[in-house]
Protein backbone atom coordinates (compact mmCIF):
# COMPACT_ATOMS: atom_id res chain seq x y z
CA UNK A 1 0.00 0.00 0.00
CA UNK A 2 1.15 3.45 -1.22
CA UNK A 3 0.95 6.49 1.07
CA UNK A 4 0.70 9.73 -0.75
CA UNK A 5 1.73 13.41 0.28
CA UNK A 6 -1.63 14.37 1.63
CA UNK A 7 -1.33 11.43 4.13
CA UNK A 8 2.19 12.76 5.69
CA UNK A 9 1.12 16.15 5.52
CA UNK A 10 -2.02 15.18 7.98
CA UNK A 11 0.10 13.35 10.35
CA UNK A 12 2.65 16.44 10.02
CA UNK A 13 0.16 19.33 10.40
CA UNK A 14 -1.55 17.22 13.76
CA UNK A 15 1.51 17.21 15.83
CA UNK A 16 0.95 18.95 18.83
CA UNK A 17 4.69 20.34 18.81
CA UNK A 18 6.08 22.60 16.60
CA UNK A 19 7.96 21.07 13.62
CA UNK A 20 10.54 23.43 12.10
CA UNK A 21 12.80 22.51 9.38
CA UNK A 22 15.97 24.90 9.36
CA UNK A 23 18.73 25.33 6.70
CA UNK A 24 22.20 26.48 7.67
CA UNK A 25 21.64 29.79 7.40
CA UNK A 26 19.17 29.33 10.24
CA UNK A 27 16.30 30.20 8.25
CA UNK A 28 12.52 28.48 8.26
CA UNK A 29 11.87 26.43 5.47
CA UNK A 30 8.90 25.02 6.45
CA UNK A 31 6.79 24.20 9.62
CA UNK A 32 3.07 22.74 10.79
CA UNK A 33 1.39 25.43 10.98
CA UNK A 34 -1.48 24.71 13.55
CA UNK A 35 1.20 24.01 16.31
CA UNK A 36 3.12 27.08 14.95
CA UNK A 37 -0.09 29.11 15.92
CA UNK A 38 -0.60 26.93 18.88
CA UNK A 39 2.78 27.28 20.29
CA UNK A 40 4.04 30.66 19.47
CA UNK A 41 0.92 32.06 17.87
CA UNK A 42 2.54 33.03 14.09
CA UNK A 43 1.14 31.91 10.90
CA UNK A 44 3.21 30.22 8.35
CA UNK A 45 3.94 33.09 6.75
CA UNK A 46 5.15 35.30 9.08
CA UNK A 47 8.14 32.70 9.85
CA UNK A 48 8.59 31.08 6.33
CA UNK A 49 12.22 33.00 5.33
CA UNK A 50 13.08 34.21 8.52
CA UNK A 51 15.73 33.41 10.71
CA UNK A 52 14.62 31.02 13.31
CA UNK A 53 15.75 33.64 16.07
CA UNK A 54 12.59 35.42 15.96
CA UNK A 55 11.11 32.56 18.27
CA UNK A 56 14.31 32.40 21.23
CA UNK A 57 13.84 34.41 23.85
CA UNK A 58 17.43 35.96 23.86
CA UNK A 59 20.78 35.79 22.26
CA UNK A 60 22.17 33.29 24.55
CA UNK A 61 19.41 30.66 23.95
CA UNK A 62 19.69 31.30 20.18
CA UNK A 63 23.32 30.47 20.20
CA UNK A 64 23.12 27.89 22.76
CA UNK A 65 20.25 26.19 20.12
CA UNK A 66 22.57 26.70 16.90
CA UNK A 67 25.41 25.14 18.62
CA UNK A 68 23.13 22.04 19.56
CA UNK A 69 21.56 21.72 16.23
CA UNK A 70 23.73 22.69 13.62
CA UNK A 71 27.74 21.73 15.03
CA UNK A 72 26.76 18.21 15.31
CA UNK A 73 30.25 16.80 13.95
CA UNK A 74 30.88 14.71 11.14
CA UNK A 75 28.06 11.78 12.56
CA UNK A 76 24.32 12.50 12.74
CA UNK A 77 22.81 12.80 15.39
CA UNK A 78 19.48 13.32 17.50
CA UNK A 79 19.82 15.94 20.47
CA UNK A 80 17.33 16.82 22.81
CA UNK A 81 17.78 20.31 25.08
CA UNK A 82 15.65 22.84 26.92
CA UNK A 83 15.72 26.81 25.84
CA UNK A 84 13.91 29.76 26.49
CA UNK A 85 11.20 31.06 24.17
CA UNK A 86 9.20 34.23 22.55
CA UNK A 87 5.63 34.15 21.54
CA UNK A 88 4.46 36.57 19.00
CA UNK A 89 2.75 38.73 22.23
CA UNK A 90 6.41 38.80 23.52
CA UNK A 91 5.17 36.00 26.35
CA UNK A 92 8.09 34.08 27.17
CA UNK A 93 7.99 30.12 27.85
CA UNK A 94 10.03 26.81 28.22
CA UNK A 95 10.32 24.74 25.48
CA UNK A 96 12.29 21.23 25.12
CA UNK A 97 13.88 21.16 21.95
CA UNK A 98 14.48 18.29 19.63
CA UNK A 99 16.62 18.50 16.86
CA UNK A 100 17.95 15.86 14.30
CA UNK A 101 19.74 16.33 10.87
CA UNK A 102 17.66 15.90 7.49
CA UNK A 103 19.00 12.36 5.39
CA UNK A 104 19.13 15.23 2.23
CA UNK A 105 22.76 16.61 3.60
CA UNK A 106 22.62 19.81 2.47
CA UNK A 107 22.82 20.87 6.77
CA UNK A 108 19.04 21.46 7.69
CA UNK A 109 17.98 19.92 10.21
CA UNK A 110 14.17 19.46 11.61
CA UNK A 111 13.62 20.90 15.19
CA UNK A 112 10.64 19.82 17.55
CA UNK A 113 9.83 22.73 20.08
CA UNK A 114 7.12 21.16 22.76
CA UNK A 115 6.14 24.09 25.31
CA UNK A 116 6.80 22.43 29.10
CA UNK A 117 6.25 25.86 30.91
CA UNK A 118 3.34 23.70 32.38
CA UNK A 119 5.87 21.33 33.84
CA UNK A 120 8.05 23.61 34.52
CA UNK A 121 5.72 25.57 36.74
CA UNK A 122 4.63 22.10 38.77
CA UNK A 123 8.46 21.35 39.34
CA UNK A 124 8.85 24.60 40.62
CA UNK A 125 6.04 23.84 42.99
CA UNK A 126 7.51 20.82 43.73
CA UNK A 127 10.97 21.99 44.63
CA UNK A 128 9.96 25.03 46.34
CA UNK A 129 7.95 22.76 48.69
CA UNK A 130 10.66 20.20 48.79
CA UNK A 131 13.31 23.20 50.09
CA UNK A 132 10.56 25.29 51.84
CA UNK A 133 7.75 24.80 54.43
CA UNK A 134 4.59 25.24 53.48
CA UNK A 135 2.81 26.71 56.37
CA UNK A 136 5.61 29.46 57.23
CA UNK A 137 8.02 29.95 54.19
CA UNK A 138 10.85 29.38 55.87
CA UNK A 139 13.70 26.32 54.53
CA UNK A 140 13.12 23.27 55.01
CA UNK A 141 15.15 20.90 56.95
CA UNK A 142 16.96 19.54 53.82
CA UNK A 143 17.70 23.57 52.83
CA UNK A 144 18.82 23.41 56.60
CA UNK A 145 20.95 20.62 56.05
CA UNK A 146 22.53 21.88 52.60
CA UNK A 147 23.27 25.22 54.37
CA UNK A 148 25.13 23.50 56.94
CA UNK A 149 27.47 21.77 54.75
CA UNK A 150 27.96 25.24 52.92
CA UNK A 151 29.45 27.13 55.67
CA UNK A 152 31.25 24.00 57.01
CA UNK A 153 33.49 23.74 53.50
CA UNK A 154 33.64 27.43 53.80
CA UNK A 155 35.13 27.43 57.22
CA UNK A 156 37.22 24.97 56.19
CA UNK A 157 38.53 27.08 53.57
CA UNK A 158 38.20 30.13 55.74
CA UNK A 159 41.46 29.44 58.64
CA UNK A 160 39.19 30.80 62.21
CA UNK A 161 36.07 31.37 60.68
CA UNK A 162 33.49 30.14 63.04
CA UNK A 163 29.66 29.48 63.11
CA UNK A 164 26.98 27.53 65.15
CA UNK A 165 24.41 25.56 64.94
CA UNK A 166 20.81 25.75 66.66
CA UNK A 167 18.09 23.29 67.31
CA UNK A 168 15.06 25.54 69.18
CA UNK A 169 11.65 23.34 69.88
CA UNK A 170 8.61 24.94 71.43
CA UNK A 171 7.44 23.52 74.44
CA UNK A 172 4.39 21.96 75.53
CA UNK A 173 3.03 23.14 71.95
CA UNK A 174 0.80 20.06 71.85
CA UNK A 175 -0.98 21.54 74.94
CA UNK A 176 -1.68 24.75 72.49
CA UNK A 177 -3.44 22.63 69.60
CA UNK A 178 -5.24 20.66 72.29
CA UNK A 179 -6.75 23.69 73.07
CA UNK A 180 -7.02 26.15 71.00
CA UNK A 181 -7.55 24.10 68.17
CA UNK A 182 -4.93 23.43 64.75
CA UNK A 183 -5.30 26.77 63.28
CA UNK A 184 -4.60 28.61 66.06
CA UNK A 185 -1.34 26.11 66.61
CA UNK A 186 -0.43 27.36 62.99
CA UNK A 187 -0.92 30.83 63.73
CA UNK A 188 1.52 30.62 66.54
CA UNK A 189 3.91 28.76 64.67
CA UNK A 190 3.99 31.49 61.66
CA UNK A 191 3.81 34.01 64.34
CA UNK A 192 7.47 32.02 65.95
CA UNK A 193 8.75 32.15 62.18
CA UNK A 194 8.40 36.03 61.89
CA UNK A 195 9.73 36.81 65.44
CA UNK A 196 12.91 34.63 64.88
CA UNK A 197 14.02 36.39 61.53
CA UNK A 198 13.07 39.47 63.10
CA UNK A 199 16.34 38.98 65.43
CA UNK A 200 18.77 37.30 62.39
CA UNK A 201 21.46 39.11 60.42
CA UNK A 202 21.25 38.72 56.66
CA UNK A 203 24.12 36.11 56.61
CA UNK A 204 21.90 33.83 59.50
CA UNK A 205 19.51 30.67 57.99
CA UNK A 206 16.27 30.36 60.33
CA UNK A 207 14.33 26.99 59.05
CA UNK A 208 11.18 24.81 59.93
CA UNK A 209 11.69 21.16 59.84
CA UNK A 210 8.30 19.80 60.97
CA UNK A 211 5.70 20.34 64.01
CA UNK A 212 6.97 22.93 66.87
CA UNK A 213 10.94 22.72 65.87
CA UNK A 214 13.28 25.10 64.32
CA UNK A 215 16.71 25.25 62.69
CA UNK A 216 19.18 28.21 62.88
CA UNK A 217 22.11 28.68 61.70
CA UNK A 218 23.95 31.87 63.13
CA UNK A 219 27.46 32.98 60.57
CA UNK A 220 30.31 34.62 61.61
CA UNK A 221 30.37 34.32 65.16
CA UNK A 222 33.51 35.44 67.54
CA UNK A 223 32.78 32.76 70.60
CA UNK A 224 29.81 30.35 71.72
CA UNK A 225 29.19 32.97 74.34
CA UNK A 226 27.67 35.10 71.07
CA UNK A 227 25.44 32.39 70.13
CA UNK A 228 24.42 31.79 73.18
CA UNK A 229 23.16 35.79 74.14
CA UNK A 230 21.49 35.90 70.23
CA UNK A 231 19.51 32.80 71.13
CA UNK A 232 18.28 33.89 74.64
CA UNK A 233 17.10 36.82 73.14
CA UNK A 234 15.05 34.78 70.67
CA UNK A 235 13.68 32.76 73.38
CA UNK A 236 12.71 35.67 75.73
CA UNK A 237 11.34 37.22 72.46
CA UNK A 238 9.47 34.44 72.03
CA UNK A 239 8.02 33.76 75.48
CA UNK A 240 5.54 37.04 75.02
CA UNK A 241 2.37 36.49 74.28
CA UNK A 242 1.14 36.33 70.93
CA UNK A 243 -2.14 37.36 69.60
CA UNK A 244 -3.85 34.70 67.85
CA UNK A 245 -7.66 35.11 67.26
CA UNK A 246 -8.43 37.42 70.08
CA UNK A 247 -6.35 35.09 72.38
CA UNK A 248 -3.03 36.08 73.73
CA UNK A 249 -0.56 33.04 73.55
CA UNK A 250 1.94 32.10 75.63
CA UNK A 251 4.51 29.76 74.45
CA UNK A 252 8.01 29.18 75.95
CA UNK A 253 10.90 27.43 73.53
CA UNK A 254 14.20 25.48 74.32
CA UNK A 255 17.41 25.50 72.47
CA UNK A 256 20.90 23.34 72.13
CA UNK A 257 23.87 24.86 70.28
CA UNK A 258 26.91 23.85 68.70
CA UNK A 259 29.97 25.41 67.27
CA UNK A 260 32.66 24.83 64.93
CA UNK A 261 35.18 25.56 66.97
CA UNK A 262 35.25 22.30 68.24
CA UNK A 263 36.98 19.73 66.46
CA UNK A 264 34.47 18.30 63.53
CA UNK A 265 34.94 16.35 60.90
CA UNK A 266 31.55 15.98 59.40
CA UNK A 267 28.99 18.69 59.52
CA UNK A 268 26.17 16.38 60.01
CA UNK A 269 27.60 15.93 63.74
CA UNK A 270 27.08 19.59 64.36
CA UNK A 271 23.68 18.82 63.62
CA UNK A 272 23.26 15.89 65.78
CA UNK A 273 25.04 17.76 68.64
CA UNK A 274 22.66 20.84 68.42
CA UNK A 275 19.63 18.51 68.68
CA UNK A 276 21.39 16.36 71.68
CA UNK A 277 21.91 20.01 73.54
CA UNK A 278 18.56 20.69 73.02
CA UNK A 279 17.15 17.77 74.82
CA UNK A 280 19.27 19.00 77.51
CA UNK A 281 17.63 21.77 77.82
CA UNK A 282 14.18 20.11 78.02
CA UNK A 283 15.48 17.88 80.87
CA UNK A 284 16.90 20.78 83.05
CA UNK A 285 13.86 22.95 83.08
CA UNK A 286 12.76 24.08 79.71
CA UNK A 287 12.57 27.94 78.34
CA UNK A 288 16.45 27.84 78.15
CA UNK A 289 18.99 27.28 76.13
CA UNK A 290 22.56 24.81 76.08
CA UNK A 291 25.54 23.98 74.93
CA UNK A 292 27.28 21.37 73.53
CA UNK A 293 30.03 19.98 75.11
CA UNK A 294 31.83 16.83 75.85
CA UNK A 295 30.44 16.06 79.23
CA UNK A 296 27.16 15.78 77.04
CA UNK A 297 28.18 13.44 74.13
CA UNK A 298 30.11 10.61 76.56
CA UNK A 299 26.48 11.06 78.51
CA UNK A 300 25.01 10.46 74.66
CA UNK A 301 27.03 7.67 74.21
CA UNK A 302 26.46 5.92 77.64
CA UNK A 303 22.74 6.28 76.56
CA UNK A 304 22.84 4.96 73.15
CA UNK A 305 24.75 1.88 74.56
CA UNK A 306 22.10 1.40 77.39
CA UNK A 307 18.96 1.42 74.61
CA UNK A 308 20.98 -0.73 72.35
CA UNK A 309 21.11 -3.13 75.09
CA UNK A 310 17.54 -2.53 76.67
CA UNK A 311 16.60 -3.67 73.33
CA UNK A 312 17.57 -6.79 73.39
CA UNK A 313 17.14 -7.29 77.29
CA UNK A 314 13.40 -8.00 77.00
CA UNK A 315 14.27 -10.92 74.54
CA UNK A 316 16.89 -12.61 76.72
CA UNK A 317 14.79 -12.67 80.04
CA UNK A 318 17.27 -10.05 81.77
CA UNK A 319 14.52 -7.70 83.67
CA UNK A 320 12.93 -9.32 87.05
CA UNK A 321 10.59 -7.95 89.13
CA UNK A 322 11.39 -7.00 92.89
CA UNK A 323 8.09 -6.82 95.49
CA UNK A 324 8.19 -3.84 98.31
CA UNK A 325 5.46 -4.74 100.81
CA UNK A 326 3.26 -2.44 102.02
CA UNK A 327 2.31 -2.50 106.03
CA UNK A 328 -1.43 -1.86 107.31
CA UNK A 329 -0.74 0.44 110.56
CA UNK A 330 -3.54 -0.62 111.95
CA UNK A 331 -2.29 -4.30 112.65
CA UNK A 332 1.54 -3.98 111.59
CA UNK A 333 0.96 -6.64 108.66
CA UNK A 334 1.68 -7.15 105.04
CA UNK A 335 -1.39 -5.83 103.05
CA UNK A 336 -0.27 -5.90 99.92
CA UNK A 337 3.49 -5.29 97.61
CA UNK A 338 4.52 -3.27 95.12
CA UNK A 339 5.78 -4.41 91.94
CA UNK A 340 9.72 -2.85 91.17
CA UNK A 341 11.27 -3.38 87.58
CA UNK A 342 15.01 -4.35 88.05
CA UNK A 343 17.34 -5.10 85.23
CA UNK A 344 20.40 -7.96 85.83
CA UNK A 345 22.60 -6.52 83.11
CA UNK A 346 25.20 -8.37 81.79
CA UNK A 347 28.17 -6.42 82.57
CA UNK A 348 26.87 -3.81 85.18
CA UNK A 349 25.04 -6.19 87.74
CA UNK A 350 21.11 -5.16 88.99
CA UNK A 351 20.28 -2.14 87.76
CA UNK A 352 16.96 -0.05 90.08
CA UNK A 353 14.41 1.23 87.56
CA UNK A 354 15.92 4.75 87.82
CA UNK A 355 19.13 3.86 85.98
CA UNK A 356 16.97 3.20 82.91
CA UNK A 357 13.40 3.64 83.00
CA UNK A 358 13.68 7.19 81.50
CA UNK A 359 15.83 5.89 78.35
CA UNK A 360 13.14 3.49 78.09
CA UNK A 361 10.22 5.99 78.22
CA UNK A 362 12.35 8.39 75.58
CA UNK A 363 12.28 5.53 73.17
CA UNK A 364 9.23 3.88 73.26
CA UNK A 365 10.30 0.67 75.05
CA UNK A 366 8.35 1.66 78.27
CA UNK A 367 5.26 0.13 76.26
CA UNK A 368 6.70 -3.39 75.76
CA UNK A 369 8.61 -3.55 78.81
CA UNK A 370 4.94 -2.27 80.74
CA UNK A 371 3.10 -5.16 79.14
CA UNK A 372 6.24 -7.53 80.20
CA UNK A 373 5.48 -6.13 83.52
CA UNK A 374 1.79 -6.45 83.95
CA UNK A 375 1.77 -9.86 82.67
CA UNK A 376 4.74 -10.83 85.04
CA UNK A 377 2.83 -9.83 88.15
CA UNK A 378 -0.46 -11.59 86.57
CA UNK A 379 1.44 -14.79 86.60
CA UNK A 380 3.06 -14.12 90.35
CA UNK A 381 -0.60 -13.83 91.50
CA UNK A 382 -1.19 -17.08 90.49
CA UNK A 383 1.99 -18.68 91.72
CA UNK A 384 1.45 -17.35 95.14
CA UNK A 385 -0.76 -19.33 97.93
CA UNK A 386 -1.20 -15.78 99.75
CA UNK A 387 -3.94 -13.40 98.22
CA UNK A 388 -2.57 -9.77 98.11
CA UNK A 389 -2.83 -6.63 96.40
CA UNK A 390 -0.01 -6.01 93.88
CA UNK A 391 0.92 -2.51 92.90
CA UNK A 392 1.87 -1.95 89.39
CA UNK A 393 3.53 1.82 89.04
CA UNK A 394 2.26 2.98 85.42
CA UNK A 395 4.26 5.60 83.70
CA UNK A 396 3.44 8.90 82.11
CA UNK A 397 4.05 7.65 78.71
CA UNK A 398 2.13 4.20 79.10
CA UNK A 399 -0.80 5.85 80.73
CA UNK A 400 -0.72 8.93 77.63
CA UNK A 401 -0.75 6.27 74.87
CA UNK A 402 -4.41 6.26 73.81
CA UNK A 403 -3.93 2.65 73.37
CA UNK A 404 -2.98 2.31 76.61
CA UNK A 405 -6.56 0.94 78.07
CA UNK A 406 -7.32 -1.44 74.82
CA UNK A 407 -4.15 -3.23 75.71
CA UNK A 408 -3.69 -3.34 79.35
CA UNK A 409 -7.59 -4.64 79.67
CA UNK A 410 -6.82 -6.98 76.48
CA UNK A 411 -3.79 -8.40 78.77
CA UNK A 412 -6.27 -8.79 81.47
CA UNK A 413 -8.59 -10.77 79.90
CA UNK A 414 -6.11 -13.12 77.87
CA UNK A 415 -4.24 -13.65 81.59
CA UNK A 416 -7.71 -14.34 82.92
CA UNK A 417 -6.58 -12.19 86.23
CA UNK A 418 -8.11 -11.41 89.18
CA UNK A 419 -8.69 -7.57 88.88
CA UNK A 420 -9.99 -6.93 92.13
CA UNK A 421 -6.48 -7.57 93.99
CA UNK A 422 -4.80 -5.43 91.05
CA UNK A 423 -3.58 -1.50 91.94
CA UNK A 424 -2.46 1.04 89.66
CA UNK A 425 0.12 3.94 90.76
CA UNK A 426 -0.10 7.00 88.54
CA UNK A 427 1.95 10.04 89.79
CA UNK A 428 -0.27 13.12 90.45
CA UNK A 429 0.93 14.73 87.50
CA UNK A 430 0.29 12.16 84.55
CA UNK A 431 -2.78 12.25 86.13
CA UNK A 432 -3.38 15.88 85.87
CA UNK A 433 -1.95 16.68 82.18
CA UNK A 434 -5.89 15.72 80.54
CA UNK A 435 -8.52 15.63 83.03
CA UNK A 436 -11.18 14.23 80.76
CA UNK A 437 -9.02 11.80 79.15
CA UNK A 438 -7.79 10.27 82.83
CA UNK A 439 -11.42 10.20 84.24
CA UNK A 440 -12.55 8.41 81.26
CA UNK A 441 -9.80 5.59 81.66
CA UNK A 442 -9.79 5.78 85.19
CA UNK A 443 -13.82 4.91 85.52
CA UNK A 444 -12.78 2.28 82.43
CA UNK A 445 -10.60 0.57 84.90
CA UNK A 446 -12.29 0.74 88.25
CA UNK A 447 -15.14 -0.88 86.74
CA UNK A 448 -13.28 -3.72 86.65
CA UNK A 449 -12.49 -3.71 90.37
CA UNK A 450 -9.07 -2.78 90.19
CA UNK A 451 -7.69 0.26 92.54
CA UNK A 452 -6.24 3.61 91.69
CA UNK A 453 -3.45 5.43 93.87
CA UNK A 454 -1.78 8.43 93.51
CA UNK A 455 1.26 8.44 93.66
CA UNK A 456 4.09 11.16 94.75
CA UNK A 457 1.25 13.25 96.32
CA UNK A 458 2.22 16.72 97.71
CA UNK A 459 4.99 16.69 94.29
CA UNK A 460 2.14 17.19 91.47
CA UNK A 461 -0.57 20.22 91.17
CA UNK A 462 -3.80 18.48 91.41
CA UNK A 463 -6.56 20.63 93.15
CA UNK A 464 -8.99 19.69 95.51
CA UNK A 465 -11.97 19.88 92.89
CA UNK A 466 -9.87 17.59 90.71
CA UNK A 467 -9.04 14.80 93.34
CA UNK A 468 -12.81 14.85 94.83
CA UNK A 469 -14.10 13.67 91.17
CA UNK A 470 -11.25 11.09 90.19
CA UNK A 471 -12.07 7.49 91.00
CA UNK A 472 -9.18 7.22 93.48
CA UNK A 473 -8.67 4.96 96.53
CA UNK A 474 -5.19 5.98 98.19
CA UNK A 475 -3.32 8.79 98.14
CA UNK A 476 0.78 7.90 98.50
CA UNK A 477 2.67 10.72 100.29
CA UNK A 478 6.09 11.11 98.33
CA UNK A 479 9.12 10.35 100.40
CA UNK A 480 10.76 13.61 100.10
CA UNK A 481 7.80 14.55 102.82
CA UNK A 482 8.45 11.63 104.78
CA UNK A 483 12.06 12.00 104.96
CA UNK A 484 12.61 14.65 107.52
CA UNK A 485 9.61 13.88 110.15
CA UNK A 486 8.54 14.70 112.40
CA UNK A 487 11.78 16.86 112.73
CA UNK A 488 11.14 19.01 110.03
CA UNK A 489 7.91 20.71 111.60
CA UNK A 490 6.81 22.06 107.39
CA UNK A 491 7.23 18.70 106.35
CA UNK A 492 5.43 17.14 108.92
CA UNK A 493 3.04 19.88 109.01
CA UNK A 494 2.50 18.89 104.96
CA UNK A 495 2.06 15.29 105.98
CA UNK A 496 -0.19 15.85 108.22
CA UNK A 497 -2.59 18.16 106.13
CA UNK A 498 -2.59 15.39 103.01
CA UNK A 499 -3.67 12.15 105.72
CA UNK A 500 -5.95 14.75 106.59
CA UNK A 501 -7.37 15.66 103.12
CA UNK A 502 -7.31 12.11 102.31
CA UNK A 503 -9.82 10.90 105.31
CA UNK A 504 -12.53 14.00 104.31
CA UNK A 505 -12.36 12.74 100.60
CA UNK A 506 -12.79 8.90 102.36
CA UNK A 507 -9.61 8.01 100.40
CA UNK A 508 -7.27 5.98 102.13
CA UNK A 509 -2.75 7.22 102.88
CA UNK A 510 0.14 5.76 101.94
CA UNK A 511 3.42 6.81 103.43
CA UNK A 512 6.34 6.05 100.95
CA UNK A 513 9.94 6.15 102.40
CA UNK A 514 9.80 4.97 106.08
CA UNK A 515 12.98 4.37 107.38
CA UNK A 516 12.44 4.63 111.28
CA UNK A 517 10.44 4.63 114.35
CA UNK A 518 10.22 7.73 114.96
CA UNK A 519 8.75 8.43 111.29
CA UNK A 520 6.31 5.37 111.69
CA UNK A 521 5.10 6.36 115.05
CA UNK A 522 4.45 10.17 114.01
CA UNK A 523 2.35 8.32 111.09
CA UNK A 524 0.59 6.31 112.90
CA UNK A 525 -0.38 9.18 115.39
CA UNK A 526 -2.01 11.41 112.40
CA UNK A 527 -4.05 7.37 111.91
CA UNK A 528 -1.59 6.77 108.53
CA UNK A 529 -3.25 4.11 107.02
CA UNK A 530 -0.48 2.49 104.74
CA UNK A 531 3.50 2.62 104.58
CA UNK A 532 6.01 1.21 103.37
CA UNK A 533 9.94 1.72 103.08
CA UNK A 534 13.65 0.00 104.31
CA UNK A 535 12.40 0.18 108.23
CA UNK A 536 10.19 -2.69 107.10
CA UNK A 537 11.88 -4.73 103.95
CA UNK A 538 13.41 -3.46 101.09
CA UNK A 539 12.41 -4.59 97.41
CA UNK A 540 12.94 -8.38 97.21
CA UNK A 541 12.39 -10.98 94.47
CA UNK A 542 9.32 -13.32 94.10
CA UNK A 543 11.46 -16.56 96.04
CA UNK A 544 12.47 -14.31 98.93
CA UNK A 545 8.96 -12.69 99.17
CA UNK A 546 7.66 -16.58 98.67
CA UNK A 547 10.22 -17.72 102.08
CA UNK A 548 8.60 -14.80 103.75
CA UNK A 549 4.91 -15.55 103.51
CA UNK A 550 5.53 -19.13 104.35
CA UNK A 551 7.31 -18.67 107.40
CA UNK A 552 5.88 -15.69 108.81
CA UNK A 553 2.58 -15.66 107.83
CA UNK A 554 0.74 -14.74 111.12
CA UNK A 555 3.28 -11.84 110.98
CA UNK A 556 3.24 -10.33 107.69
CA UNK A 557 0.17 -11.16 105.62
CA UNK A 558 -3.36 -9.62 105.76
CA UNK A 559 -6.01 -12.20 105.90
CA UNK A 560 -8.24 -10.27 102.82
CA UNK A 561 -9.73 -13.66 102.40
CA UNK A 562 -12.30 -12.20 105.42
Amino acid sequence: MTRNDTYYSDIYNSLADAVLVIDSSTAIIDVNEGALADVFGYAVSDVVGQSCRMLFADDESFRRAHREAFLIGDRPCTKFFEGSFRRKNGEYFAGEIRTSPLSAGNGSVVAMVRDISERKRVEEQLLKGALHDSLTGLPSKGLFRDRVHRMFVRARRRHGHAFAVVFMDLDHFKIINDTHGHDTGDQVLIATARRIEAFLRPGDTVARFGGDEFGMVLDDIDAVSGALNAVERIIEELAKPVRVNGLDITVTASAGISANLQHYENPDDLIRDADMAMYRAKAHGRNRCEIFDETMRARAMKRSALEKDMREALDREEFVLHYHPIVGLDTMKIAGVEALIRWHHPERGLLPAKDFIAVAEETGLIIPIGEWILKRVLLQQKEWSHRMHIAINISSWQFENRAFFETFTRILREEQADTNLLRLDITEMTIMKDLDYTIRVLNGLTALGIEILIDDFGTGYSSLGSLKNLPISCLKIDRSFVREIPENRNDAKVVKAAITLAHCLELSVCAEGVENIAQLEYLKTFECDQAQGYYFSKPISAEELTGMLRTMPHAFVQDLSR
